[in-house]
């Protein structure tokens, strides 16, 4: 072999360990089994969906969270707009399940500049409970989500219960591509980092936890001019010497129809987010597959037979990861037209992560901001 293809040979060697030790990491996450028992009076929970517009199954998504296996628990909506066309759902929904507290508020007077926020503050002020969950608009769940959540919370020193999220439900290419993201890099990346690292991530599509906790670490106001309020506020909670665990059940992010101009949108604000958050990562994120690695050895080695075999491999070894993490989070696998999508997505990811840097504004919820070194919101 050339030196060219010597070096490329070790990159996507490399590359390839990391495939494999992720796939271990989701493999032994998600064949845990949760031991934990409820206490003998079983705590309510209020859970807290921050809505904008009507998600991808938006009420099937919102069904799932109406029939969980647990006792006491409440639905608590709000959206900016009192007339979001997410509401009539809601309303719909209310009259399918008369006997769950469910309720929606209208968006409150707020300083915050995160939308989002701006939602769960409202919610806050209604709940019911001080064991809170918040939860987003595009996520579905199984039954038993919500008990397996609650055990997992109620171990000694832990101070948020969250899940690790695979997308489902694609029906569109771009809707394909988000969930081959979510289920290959994201999923792999948040599970390397837990079994590996002791680090559980948390994202705002789940997270339980008790109100007054997050009040006395810090609340509302440090988060109404940041994107990434649920990684600051988990870094309180870490600080504060609280233990963050995965329950073992499960979610789902909903993207079915999604369009292209969606998905790019969603990809550059992720991409300067953890940019922001997480450099080291961001700037080794191109190793997280052998595929993208193996696409530049082919185009710098003319298409030397090394580099051209180098690629029919690592093509096949993402195809196996992300069919093996579908079965690991009992989603459905990817169907086979998906798989060539897979060197389209490695080719996309590998310029977005070049280009990304070049500027601070992100597109969410229908504005545009400019973002800071920690995703301040500067205007």
């Amino acid at each position: 072999m050339s030196r060219l293809d010597t070096i490329f040979f070790w990159i996507c060697t490399i590359s390839t360990l990391y495939l494999f030790a992720s796939m271990l990491a989701v493999f032994r996450l998600t064949r845990r089994r949760n031991t934990a028992t409820l206490p003998e009076s079983v705590p309510g929970v209020s859970i807290m969906k921050p809505l904008k517009g009507i998600d991808d199954d938006l009420a099937e998504n919102i069904r799932s969270f109406c029939v969980q296996d647990y006792p006491r628990y409440e639905l608590v909506f709000a959206a900016a707009d009192p007339n979001d066309p997410a509401r009539e759902v809601v309303e719909q929904i209310q009259l399918e399940h008369p006997d769950l507290p469910l309720r929606f508020f209208a968006q409150e007077p707020t300083p915050s500049l995160n939308p989002k926020v701006a939602n769960l503050e409202t919610i806050a002020n209604h709940v019911r409970y001080d064991l809170v969950l918040i939860s987003d608009s595009n996520v579905r769940v199984p039954p038993d989500y919500l008990s397996d959540l609650v055990r997992s919370y109620h171990q000694e020193g832990v101070g948020i219960a969250t899940n690790m999220v695979c997308g489902d439900g694609e029906e569109t290419w771009s809707a394909a591509l988000e969930n081959m993201f979510l289920n290959g890099i994201i999923l792999g990346g948040f599970a390397v980092a837990a079994a590996f690292a002791g680090h559980t991530y948390v994202l705002g599509k789940s997270a339980l936890f008790r109100m007054k906790h997050f009040l006395q670490l810090g609340g509302f106001s440090p988060l109404h001019k940041v994107i990434v309020e649920d990684e600051i506020s988990s870094n309180w909670f870490r600080k504060a010497g609280f233990r963050i665990v995965y329950g073992t059940r499960p979610i789902y992010t909903h993207n079915r129809q999604w369009t292209f101009a969606q998905f790019l949108e969603r990809h550059i604000r992720w991409a300067r987010v953890r940019l922001r958050t997480a450099t080291a990562a961001y700037f080794i994120e191109p190793l997280a597959a052998p595929l993208g690695p193996a696409i530049v050895w082919v185009v710098l080695s003319g298409g030397s037979r090394a580099s051209l075999v180098g690629c029919a491999v690592a093509w096949l070894l993402v195809w196996l990861r992300d069919q093996a993490h579908a079965y690991w989070m009992e989603r459905p696998f990817f169907r086979w037209s998906v798989f060539f999508l897979l060197p389209v997505f490695a080719v996309f990811h590998f310029f977005l992560l070049v280009l990304s840097p070049w500027s601070n504004r992100i597109s969410w919820r229908g504005k545009t901001y400019k973002i800071g070194r920690h995703t301040e919101i500067l205007d």
